[in-house]
């Protein structure tokens, strides 16, 4: 709130913890996409699931709001096996998300689910060669 004595958004209640899963590594990024949050780890990733409601409809038409009431009430991990091993490895297009999974040498694309582009295209030599810890992704779109 505007003109707080103390900060709000400063304050965790002990309750107020949830955790993605540490045996995917630590978080390297995280990017909003598509209305969504999404959790990069070194080896997976999830999407947070922030102020999650559901809309139902009583006997007399209106409108119901379901919800926790917790802020940040989940991860669902979309990936367990694919990841983000630095954090300036993702570029965010208007329809997709690309990143560089450098221990898979891959370069995977987010839309309708997660691809491999190397695969989709057919560069898996180029890529199991090209890939190093000093590739550069750049992206242009218009």
């Amino acid at each position: 709130m505007n003109n707080e004595e103390i900060d709000s958004w400063l304050i965790f209640k002990p309750n107020n913890l949830n955790e993605v899963n540490g045996g995917f590594g630590k978080i390297n990024s995280l990017v909003e996409f598509n209305d969504n949050v999404l959790v990069f780890q070194e080896k997976g990733i999830s999407i947070a699931a922030i102020n999650k409601q559901t809309l139902i409809s009583d006997n007399l038409g209106a409108e119901l709001v379901l919800g926790k009431g917790d802020v940040l009430d989940s991860f669902q991990y979309i990936s367990t096996d694919i990841g983000l091993q630095k954090r300036n490895k993702v570029i965010k297009s208007l329809n997709a998300l690309y990143w560089l999974d450098l221990y898979k040498k891959k370069v995977y694309t987010l839309s309708k689910g997660i691809e491999s582009l190397d695969d989709l295209k057919g560069l898996n030599s180029w890529f199991d060669y090209g890939i190093n810890d000093n590739t550069i992704m750049t992206g242009i779109y218009d």
